[in-house]
């Protein structure tokens, strides 16, 4: 059985073929998630679960660290992402304030969190219905002052001069 190393791109890669673009670089699935002996120790960690039938915390397997999350980069040129940027950076330096104010193994119920349940959709494909493609090509060419490719399935050869 193979071990599956998705922070790693493939070195077995093939070339790009002429008139073809050259493959997207492999992104790590989880990009910010170190390996665990690299990663800090966290202290302060967000918890979420339900009070269970005899009073003790159920919570899921896997909680949040808090102390140990890094800052967003604020960056762009659009002013309303930045803001909202802003606000998130706020809102886990809230969170850290409040843990560091906890005494070592105390605990409190915040009750300002909203928890939000999302499936995400599927992907949308770009249509695949070769005259709908072709004639909003022909469209946009139009609009743009030019004139339509010759179609991709010709067999004539290109022009030199």
């Amino acid at each position: 059985m193979a071990v599956l190393d998705f922070g790693v791109a493939s070195s077995t890669s093939a070339a790009p073929q002429a008139g073809t673009r050259a493959p997207r670089p492999v992104k790590p699935v989880f990009p910010s998630a170190a390996p665990v002996a690299e990663r800090e120790t966290a202290t302060i960690w967000l918890n979420v679960g339900v009070p269970g039938p005899n009073g003790k915390f159920i919570n899921l397997p896997v909680g949040i660290p808090v102390d140990t999350m890094k800052f967003l980069e604020l960056r762009g040129q659009n002013q309303d992402w930045i803001d909202f940027q802003d606000q998130r950076n706020m809102l886990l330096e809230a969170l850290q304030a409040k843990g560091d104010s906890l005494e070592p193994g105390q605990e409190i119920v915040l009750s300002g969190l909203e928890l939000r349940l999302r499936k995400v959709g599927n992907e949308v494909a770009p249509s695949t219905v070769p005259q709908t493609r072709a004639s909003t090509v022909a469209a946009l060419v139009a609009a743009l002052g030019g004139t339509p490719p010759a179609s991709s399935t010709s067999t004539e050869a290109p022009k030199t001069e």
